[in-house]
């Protein structure tokens, strides 16, 4: 088997890279994601297909496992509790996290509301009254009268 990139393969294989994506997906033809770029298993030597072939058939048969009964329950039970064990310790984790991020909230809610006050007290107008001009306006000074 080799490892050729999408464009490599279909360009051997006489197809597109979307065909190939979409038998990657399928999970007819094997493939490795490395760096974020896709590499296909082909069979050495593959050319292209003959024409009427169907490209998508498995290329190897799946495997079959034969277990007892027995035993395949205690397989689904010895998985069942490793996942519960990982979801009790994903809910610790996410609980931490909440009481974090509601710490943080609140700090920052007074934080706000400090910074309100200090801003309302800033803005206020001052009791100082202005002077009232005495006299005339300026503007008046170019009107006769």
């Amino acid at each position: 088997m080799e490892q050729l990139t999408l464009a490599e393969a279909a360009k051997r294989m006489g197809t597109t890279a979307e065909a190939l994506r979409k038998r990657i997906h399928r999970g007819t033809l094997p493939s490795v994601k490395v760096d974020g770029k896709v590499y296909v298993s082909v069979p050495a030597g593959a050319a292209v297909p003959p024409p009427g072939g169907r490209p998508d058939e498995p290329l190897a048969p799946p495997t079959t496992v034969h277990l007892a009964s027995g035993q395949m329950a205690f397989l689904a039970m010895k998985q069942a509790e490793s996942e519960i064990a990982y979801l009790r310790q994903e809910l610790v984790r996410r609980d931490s996290v909440e009481e974090e991020l509601r710490a943080m909230l609140s700090h920052a809610q007074a934080v706000q509301h400090a910074q309100a006050t200090i801003i309302a007290q800033l803005t206020q107008p001052l009791a100082i009254a202005a002077p009232k001009p005495a006299g005339r306006s300026w503007w008046q000074f170019w009107r006769p009268g």
